[in-house]
Formats: C-alpha cells, sequence, structure tokens
C-alpha cells in the first residue's frame, strides 16, 4: 500500500464514521420504538426497552454499513476532485484502475464489518430477541398488575388495583368475574399480594368481601373474610415452544436446514435464502466504492461539483439494492436456483469496472487530441 492509498483511505474513514452516526441514529430509533408498545403493555420497565433496543442494533447496522460505506466514498471523491486532489493525483500518473486500489481496500473493509455482523452477531442477537420477546408476552402477571386502570384478563373479567408499591404489596383491590351472566360474582379487598411461581399464579387478598349476585332470584350475597385465594392460572396461556425464524440460524444452518424445521410455517426456500444474503450483502457491499469512483470519474472535469454524477451513483446505490431484494425473493421460490442471490454483487463489479475503464479510454482520448 503506497502513502496516496493510505491518504485516499485516511479520508474516507472520517465521513464512514459521520455517515454511519446518522444512519444509525436514524434506523435505530425507528426500529428500537416498534418494541415501546409491548414494554408498555406488559408492564416491563426502562430496562427492558433498553436491552430490546441494544439487541436490534446488529439488525440496524445491516442496513448502515453498506449505506455509510457508499456515501463516503461518494462524497469524499467529489471532495477530492472539487479541491483538485483527485485531479492532481490523475495527471501525475495514477489513472482510474489504480485509484480504485482504495476505494477496494475500503470497500473490504466494509465487507469484513458487515460479515460480523451478517454471519455472528446478527443470527445471536435475534435469537435472544425472539427469546425475551416471548418470555415477555408470557408474563401475564405484569401486565395485570397495573396501578390504576381497568384491566380485562379475559371477557367478563374485570381487574382494578388503586396502588401499589414496590415491594409487590397492592392496596383497593377490585375483581369482577361476570363470565356466568346469571351470577356474576365480585371481590374486593383493602390490601393483596401476588404469589407466582414455575407452577401457579394467585393473588392473595386480605380483609375483604365476596359479592354473588344471582339475578334469577335477583338477590345478593355477600361474605366478608381475612384472607382469600384467587387463582390466575386461567387465564394464562400454556407456553409454547418458540419457532426460530430463519434468520436466526446461522450461515452453515440454513444452506443445508434440517428438514424437521421447515414444512408447516417455514420453507426451505426461506432458510435458503436468508443464509446466502448473509454472504451476498457483505460482496455487494465490496463493490460499492467502484461504483462511486465510477460514476465520479466517468466524463469531464468541473470545478462546481458533480452533482449529476453524484446522482446517478446513488441512483445505481438503489438499483442494486433493489436487485439484491429481488434476488433474494427469487431465491426463497426457487431455493434450487441459489446462485442467484450473488448475481447483484457480480454485476455491481461488471458495472463499476465498466465505468472505471470508461473514464480510462475519455483520459487517453484527451491526450491524444
Amino acid at each position: 500500500m503506497t502513502r496516496l492509498d493510505r491518504y485516499i483511505i485516511g479520508q474516507l474513514i472520517g465521513p464512514f464514521g459521520f455517515f454511519a452516526l446518522v444512519f444509525t441514529g436514524i434506523l435505530w430509533l425507528t426500529q428500537s420504538l416498534k418494541f415501546l408498545d409491548t414494554v408498555v403493555a406488559n408492564g416491563q420497565s426502562a430496562v427492558v426497552f433498553l436491552e430490546f433496543s441494544s439487541l436490534v442494533f446488529p439488525q440496524v447496522m445491516i442496513y448502515v454499513i453498506p449505506l455509510s460505506v457508499f456515501a463516503a466514498a461518494l462524497y469524499t471523491l467529489n471532495r477530492l476532485y472539487v479541491e483538485s486532489e483527485l485531479v492532481v493525483m490523475l495527471t501525475s500518473g495514477h489513472g482510474p484502475l489504480q485509484l480504485a486500489l482504495p476505494l477496494l481496500l475500503f470497500g473490504v473493509m466494509g465487507m469484513l464489518g458487515l460479515l460480523i455482523v451478517t454471519m455472528y452477531l446478527y443470527p445471536v442477537s435475534a435469537t435472544r430477541l425472539g427469546d425475551r420477546l416471548a418470555e415477555v408476552r408470557q408474563e401475564f402477571t405484569n401486565s395485570l398488575i397495573v396501578e390504576g386502570k381497568f384491566v380485562h384478563p379475559t371477557a367478563g373479567v374485570t381487574f382494578y388495583i388503586r396502588d401499589t408499591n414496590e415491594a409487590g404489596e397492592m392496596a383497593g383491590i377490585f375483581i369482577h368475574d361476570a363470565r356466568d351472566a346469571a351470577q356474576p360474582v365480585t371481590y374486593s379487598a383493602r390490601r393483596a399480594v401476588l404469589f407466582s411461581d414455575n407452577v401457579i399464579s394467585r393473588i392473595i387478598m386480605f380483609d375483604g368481601a365476596v359479592q354473588n349476585l344471582d339475578t334469577t332470584a335477583d338477590t345478593i350475597d355477600t361474605v366478608s373474610f381475612d384472607r382469600l385465594a384467587y387463582d390466575l392460572n386461567e387465564f394464562m396461556d400454556t407456553p409454547a415452544e418458540r419457532v426460530r425464524r430463519p434468520r436466526e440460524y446461522f450461515f452453515h444452518e440454513g444452506i443445508q436446514p434440517d428438514p424437521s424445521l421447515y414444512g408447516k410455517s417455514r420453507t426451505l426456500g426461506e432458510f435458503v435464502s436468508e443464509a446466502h444474503d448473509k454472504l451476498a450483502a457483505p460482496l455487494l457491499t465490496l463493490t460499492l466504492p467502484l461504483l462511486a469512483l465510477g460514476a465520479i470519474l466517468t466524463g469531464s472535469f468541473r470545478r462546481n461539483g458533480f452533482t449529476l454524477r453524484m446522482t446517478v451513483g446513488v441512483g445505481l446505490l438503489i438499483i442494486f439494492q433493489a436487485f439484491s431484494v429481488f434476488a433474494k425473493g427469487y431465491v426463497e421460490s426457487f431455493p434450487q436456483m441459489w446462485a442467484v442471490a450473488y448475481v447483484p454483487a457480480l454485476l455491481s463489479i461488471v458495472v463499476g469496472l465498466g465505468l472505471l475503464a470508461n473514464a480510462t479510454r475519455s483520459r487517453r482520448m484527451v491526450r491524444t487530441s
């Protein structure tokens, strides 16, 4: 690596960090807010929300790294050309293909970073996130014990708790059970505590009363109690084993999945497409700086910048990203055609080298004329 190569790569690092920070902030906030309703509805704390937000970070980086690599390359090359630095490099004997080397090395750095995310961090975090979401949704008692609100765990049953404290004690509890419309039952107590383990969940009420209404006889019976246990298990769904999604499997597990993993709800194509996308996406990231360089170098020098060329470069990025989404969907439908997943990356290399070759021919024609 020459000093010039190191200089160009050094110029790319700063903009990459800036764009990565901006894109991460936008996408991370968008993805994290999706879990806010789940956390609030299940009575979870801010710590759980932060945990979910951290687990979604690798998913965000799958989009942030390619976008930041391309944006940094396009911005840096445009700035170097406007400030005549790139012109000096070209006139000093460094052709477009030679300038492509530091851009290619920068693309390798982005590819390696994305490989770490897709091959390890993303499957691990997605599995953990799925497990935690399932656990939170199964924690029925957290959603039931809500202070100052009427809660309906099932049709005909209403819970109300006036006050709670950090020790788990409740004050002013009201339970109305009208599942039997002919004989509704109302429980009220001054205080109560929640008892829960892996087998049973109960509310232990103290100093209260039970009112039984017989609508057929139009009578009401009231019974006072010092202590009464109310069973919550009947409102709780039996926990089912969570089915992992195809994206939660590692690359080697997805390309040849166990037949028992797909069938009713998952298809072989979903596993194969997700697995190959974990490798195809980093390969496409490798080629993005070449697209940026080819878009900037095509044509003659303009001191006021290359807005049109930058627009063309962004358009190429959109086209290849859309093509990669199409290729992933195609492999999902036809898993035996898994090689299609790598076509966008190969075409990106061809287009990038074609633009650089065109820039080289243009410079030679200018010299000969």
